[in-house]
């Protein structure tokens, strides 16, 4: 069995992720046409308000995107994430059930490692308000606010769940024979 897993992206997992970004940006500029009822000037203000939030949202995540390989690392101390709003590191004791899933939204799947954790706003704390809000929101589509995107990960789903299982059982199978 591993000790540690360190989870990296494939060039193809960094691409899923900026064709998604674009796409969503994309969709954005039609949305307040679609969903409103606005006057022509309104609509271009909307939508230069919105290209301004979206073009610096895209450079900042286009460079995440390109930079970033790292997904996680789990080791004897926990499971440490490097996207987007990171909580830190998770301990193993914190952690009651990790689960794996597919999340299907507008055409585009998504892998995700689903953290089930004891309290999950002792970790929330950890971050500002806006990034606390984000990651709650979550909560909407059945998912934890603390999960991981593996989309494009240079190992299997399935083989992603079954180590850190292992690794869970492992250290806090450990961790609790200390205690004793």
């Amino acid at each position: 069995m591993r000790e540690k897993l360190v989870l990296v992206k494939t060039e193809k997992g960094r691409f899923s992720f900026l064709t998604r970004l674009y796409i969503v940006m994309g969709v954005s500029f039609l949305f307040p046409a679609l969903r409103f009822n606005v006057t022509t000037d309104n609509l271009l203000v909307l939508r230069f308000l919105l290209l301004f939030v979206f073009v610096f949202a895209g450079f900042y995540l286009l460079g995440r995107g390109i930079r970033t390989h790292l997904i996680l690392t789990a080791d004897e101390n926990g499971i440490n994430d490097f996207q987007g709003f990171s909580v830190g590191n998770i301990a193993w004791q914190d952690i009651v059930n990790i689960q794996h899933r597919t999340y299907t939204k507008y055409g585009m799947s998504t892998e995700i490692i689903d953290l089930i954790l004891v309290d999950e706003d002792v970790y929330l704390q950890r971050l500002s308000f806006w990034a606390r809000w984000l990651l709650k929101s979550n909560k909407r589509d059945g998912f934890s606010a603390t999960m991981f995107d593996i989309t494009g990960a240079r190992e299997a789903p399935e083989v992603i769940l079954l180590t850190l299982q292992a690794l869970h059982e492992k250290y806090t199978l450990a961790k609790g024979a200390e205690t004793f």
